[in-house]
């Protein structure tokens, strides 16, 4: 069993550039640079001297995050059910890298 902080210094898989981002998120340029200024999107990593890229992962969980946030809790509850084949057994909420969910699930526990 590795720990959290094994996981998290991991490979994060691969990076994303502003044109899949775009396609992924459905957000435009201009949003997606404003979010950054808020603290409300991602950060990019620097991939070279005029080069940038998303994890993916990051990306990924920003957008659970926006899912569960439109539909509240019973996302949450529902785990990754598609992701796993409907097995149910990928509960989202509960995987290590994913403190954006569980801040949203105890924000929702306090409704």
């Amino acid at each position: 069993m590795t720990s959290v902080i094994e996981q998290e210094t991991r490979a994060p898989g691969r990076f994303l550039r502003l044109p899949e981002v775009m396609a992924r998120t459905g957000l435009s340029r201009s949003t997606i640079y404003v979010r950054l200024g808020e603290g409300r999107f991602p950060r990019p990593v620097s991939l070279g001297a005029r080069a940038v890229g998303w994890i993916e992962a990051e990306v990924d969980e920003w957008m659970r995050a926006r899912i569960a946030a439109s539909r509240g809790r019973e996302f949450l509850e529902m785990g990754s059910t598609c992701a796993s084949g409907g097995r149910g057994d990928l509960s989202v909420k509960h995987q290590p890298g994913h403190a954006m969910l569980r801040a949203l699930d105890e924000w929702f526990s306090q409704l």
